[in-house]
């Protein structure tokens, strides 16, 4: 279960990359569509999603079996935004957290927070820290984090700070596109550092009378690279390559930049030679994050 370990933590932290990595406008020049979250319009809603995401880990070594394991958990969560000025202010909740692991051997276990049951062994590190927890995100109109207070630790904080998708600063034409300014890099120990690469695409804009009936589908595409790292001293020379990667996704908002539903996927492959044995780890992940309800402030709109 080590090796599931790192596979699941390298593909949350790819899908923290490929959804809502830093952006810079590219190829965005009017006429075109001006993308922001009008948090005037938000303030005093409430917005609740489920977040669903389902790993499915691989490893095989030699010409041996592949052994796979799953692992399934659903998120129900809560948004309350607020207007400070011209920003916003938007306060989340973890309310609910369901998990289902089955283990290569067959194994199954599941657990239920409302249950009021403590975590089976190897489920704290799921991120159930932040159930209950509210925490607190400052942003600019286009989603720029200013700051952000009520994580658990640096390493949360980061997952917040990447929490909204950044939007160009200019008007863009449906078809153009933005990207990420820099590359991310993300340690994957024990093998190095993956390092991402992020293009966003508006695919459509349907405007409305209303501004806050339009609807807007952004498209993201990401591709990864490796930087292996030597073996440590006393190891086994070894081989680390990158084999097959693949993710992708959309995420679709209201006139109001409310996100109404995203989806992304992900497939992460990677190869070990050692001492002339071969060991092959793979990691293939689909989240969908979709708005249940929505309860309006008395300024929706306006």
């Amino acid at each position: 279960m080590r090796a599931a370990r790192r596979a699941r933590a390298a593909l949350l932290a790819f899908f923290a990359a490929t959804a809502v990595a830093p952006l810079g406008a590219e190829d965005a020049s009017p006429p075109g569509h001006l993308l922001r979250y009008r948090f005037e319009a938000l303030a005093g809603g409430t917005a609740r999603y489920t977040v669903e995401t389902e790993l499915r880990q691989t490893v095989r070594h030699g010409e041996g079996p592949p052994q796979e394991g799953l692992r399934w958990r659903r998120d129900r969560i809560e948004q309350r935004f607020e207007r400070r000025g011209r920003a916003g202010r938007i306060r989340q909740r973890t309310l609910r957290v369901e998990l289902r692991v089955v283990t290569p051997d067959g194994e199954e276990r599941t657990w239920d927070s409302e249950r009021g049951e403590d975590p089976p062994e190897g489920f704290e590190r799921a991120g159930l820290r932040r159930l209950h927890r509210t925490v607190v995100l400052e942003a600019t109109p286009r989603g720029v984090l200013t700051r952000v207070r009520g994580a658990v630790d640096g390493l949360d904080r980061a997952a917040y700070q990447a929490s909204l998708l950044k939007l160009p600063e200019e008007p863009v034409a449906v078809g153009a596109g933005w990207r990420r300014p820099a590359a991310q890099r993300v340690p994957y120990p024990p093998f190095g550092t993956l390092i991402y690469f992020t293009r966003y695409r508006l695919a459509s804009f349907e405007p409305a009378s209303d501004p806050a009936d339009a609807r807007w589908t952004v498209e993201a595409t990401t591709t990864v690279s490796l930087d292996p790292d030597p073996p440590t001293p006393g190891q086994a020379p070894r081989e680390v390559l990158l084999t097959r990667q693949e993710a992708g996704g959309t995420l679709r908002f209201d006139g109001n930049g409310l996100l109404l539903e995203s989806r992304f996927r992900s497939l992460l492959e990677v190869t070990v030679v050692s001492e002339g044995v071969r060991r092959v780890e793979r990691a293939r992940s689909h989240t969908l994050q979709r708005l249940r309800s929505f309860e309006p402030g008395r300024r929706r709109g306006r």
